[in-house]
């Protein structure tokens, strides 16, 4: 991704003189590698794949994740020494997206986008020798566990587990720890119950922030798979009412239905605007990274549900049932907008930064 940044005028307040505006181009190599991710998508991965996934519950190959891992989702942020592409956050956004707008049940986006950066930034030389490589190339499939819940999305078939526990960021291997399948919702996201032992895993770091930035990096992956998964809400939604005939013509004419999917539309390039930036902020120096993850999962998150609301009211009766494809990609819906911290949460994070960066900038004993 390129950026021009720029700052505001001279003469407005110190909060937007201090502020910087950030203008986003993507480039040919990124808007490329995004098409052969929607590519292998149209080939290999289709809506009925994603429901013979919820068919197989959690009695599934892992044909899938080894295709995907030679597509290169696992190796972009890997440095070239490792095989990898030797990229940044920003490298990966629009990929990410089009992950999301398929729902994929494979965990590629906790592998390459938050398990191997995390291993690469903070873990010792031993652990980066042991353990980067074969991350890189997909050899070992990674999730993680952050907070204290102990469900973890594929945590029974995952051979690492990155996990939190006791300010502490640790490393278990597949057998080191219990994991025992739970049924969810959404049967095409497998689950299990597990339970850690400190003293057969790895600490990676007890930094505290550390650990911020890997939630950090984690909410802004998700919120990044949700907007390319609202845009297929939007996408289906669009093409319905396209279609769906009342009154002598299609639905989609009535103005009530475009200003309802126009909203939606607004919201999602909003957030998709604010993951964007949140992705700069993980590639910058910056200590902006904390409140722009924090935005973009908020407003990703409202938009995801907005873009689902008005996707079961748009396709009516139909969208209610198993049977519509719909069905698939709202489950994934609440299933993303539950992880990586709530709405509320992430507005009062937002919201203390805010205050901070006030305080810093006002007049000495303004505020006090």
């Amino acid at each position: 991704m390129r950026f021009k940044e720029t700052s505001f005028p001279r003469g407005l307040s110190v909060c937007r003189r201090r502020a910087r505006l950030v203008l986003f181009d993507f480039t040919d190599e990124q808007r490329e590698f995004a098409r052969s991710v929607d590519a292998w998508v149209a080939r290999e991965f289709g809506a009925d794949t994603l429901r013979q996934a919820w068919q197989d519950g959690q009695a599934r190959s892992r044909s899938n994740w080894d295709k995907l891992a030679e597509l290169g989702l696992t190796t972009i942020l890997a440095p070239e020494e490792l095989g990898g592409l030797g990229g940044r956050f920003s490298d990966l956004t629009l990929s990410l997206e089009r992950v999301g707008a398929a729902a994929l049940d494979e965990p590629v986006a906790a592998t390459g986008a938050v398990v191997l950066p995390t291993l690469l930034r903070f873990g010792a030389s031993e652990l980066r020798e042991t353990y980067a490589e074969q991350i890189a190339e997909g050899s070992l499939m990674c999730t993680i566990a952050l907070g204290d819940s102990d469900l973890v999305a594929d945590g029974g078939r995952a051979d690492i587990v990155l996990y939190e526990s006791e300010g502490a960021l640790r490393l278990a291997r597949s057998g080191e720890f219990a994991a025992t399948p739970v049924d969810s919702q959404d049967p095409s996201r497998r689950l299990a119950r597990c339970v850690f032992d400190d003293s057969r895993s790895e600490i990676v770091t007890d930094d505290a922030t550390a650990l911020r930035w890997v939630r950090a990096v984690s909410a802004t992956v998700t919120a990044t798979l949700l907007n390319g998964l609202s845009t297929t809400l939007l996408d289906m939604s669009t093409e319905y009412v396209k279609q769906r005939q009342q009154f002598g013509q299609a639905v989609g004419s009535f103005q009530a239905i475009k200003h309802k999917l126009a909203d939606v539309m607004i919201a999602l390039e909003a957030a998709r605007s604010v993951g964007w930036f949140a992705m700069y902020e993980l590639d910058s120096s910056s200590e902006g990274w904390a409140a722009a993850s924090a935005m973009a999962k908020s407003m990703a998150t409202r938009a995801n549900l907005a873009a689902a609301n008005a996707a079961l009211q748009c396709h009516g009766g139909i969208g209610f049932t198993r049977e519509h494809n719909l069905h698939l990609f709202l489950q994934r819906s609440m299933a993303w907008q539950a992880i990586d911290g709530s709405v509320a949460q992430h507005r009062r994070t937002t919201a203390r930064g805010a205050i901070e960066e006030l305080r810093r900038a006002a007049p000495v004993g303004v505020g006090a």
